[in-house]
Protein backbone atom coordinates (compact mmCIF):
# COMPACT_ATOMS: atom_id res chain seq x y z
CA UNK A 1 0.00 0.00 0.00
CA UNK A 2 1.24 3.36 -1.18
CA UNK A 3 1.07 6.23 1.10
CA UNK A 4 0.29 9.48 -0.62
CA UNK A 5 1.44 12.91 0.56
CA UNK A 6 -2.42 15.08 1.41
CA UNK A 7 -2.83 18.52 0.65
CA UNK A 8 -4.46 20.84 3.13
CA UNK A 9 -4.59 24.10 3.19
CA UNK A 10 -3.98 26.77 6.01
CA UNK A 11 -4.45 30.28 7.58
CA UNK A 12 -1.77 31.16 9.75
CA UNK A 13 -1.11 34.34 12.02
CA UNK A 14 1.24 36.68 10.17
CA UNK A 15 3.75 36.38 13.10
CA UNK A 16 3.73 32.05 12.33
CA UNK A 17 3.70 32.52 8.93
CA UNK A 18 6.97 35.03 9.44
CA UNK A 19 8.63 32.37 11.50
CA UNK A 20 8.19 29.78 9.09
CA UNK A 21 9.48 31.75 6.62
CA UNK A 22 12.89 32.86 8.61
CA UNK A 23 13.05 28.85 9.25
CA UNK A 24 12.69 27.89 5.48
CA UNK A 25 15.60 30.11 4.70
CA UNK A 26 17.69 28.50 7.15
CA UNK A 27 17.12 25.28 5.95
CA UNK A 28 16.87 26.21 2.28
CA UNK A 29 13.76 24.49 2.08
CA UNK A 30 10.47 25.98 0.84
CA UNK A 31 7.71 26.88 3.69
CA UNK A 32 4.99 23.94 2.68
CA UNK A 33 8.03 21.66 3.64
CA UNK A 34 8.94 23.34 7.37
CA UNK A 35 5.28 24.05 8.14
CA UNK A 36 4.51 20.08 7.26
CA UNK A 37 7.77 18.56 9.37
CA UNK A 38 6.92 21.41 12.17
CA UNK A 39 3.13 19.79 12.19
CA UNK A 40 4.71 16.25 11.90
CA UNK A 41 7.14 16.99 14.73
CA UNK A 42 4.19 18.42 17.00
CA UNK A 43 2.09 15.28 16.33
CA UNK A 44 4.83 13.15 17.46
CA UNK A 45 5.19 14.90 20.76
CA UNK A 46 1.76 14.96 21.56
CA UNK A 47 1.92 11.05 20.64
CA UNK A 48 4.59 10.77 23.04
CA UNK A 49 2.64 12.66 26.37
CA UNK A 50 -0.14 10.75 25.34
CA UNK A 51 -2.16 13.14 24.33
CA UNK A 52 -3.43 11.26 20.88
CA UNK A 53 -4.62 8.14 23.15
CA UNK A 54 -4.37 4.90 20.93
CA UNK A 55 -1.05 5.90 18.85
CA UNK A 56 2.37 4.01 18.51
CA UNK A 57 4.94 5.59 20.22
CA UNK A 58 7.58 4.65 17.89
CA UNK A 59 9.65 7.51 15.88
CA UNK A 60 7.91 8.81 12.98
CA UNK A 61 10.00 7.52 9.30
CA UNK A 62 8.96 10.75 7.36
CA UNK A 63 10.75 13.43 10.02
CA UNK A 64 14.18 15.00 8.44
Amino acid sequence: MNEMPKRVHMTLPDPVHDELAKLAEVRGQPIATVAAIVVELYLEQQKQSTQIPGQDKSPSKGVS
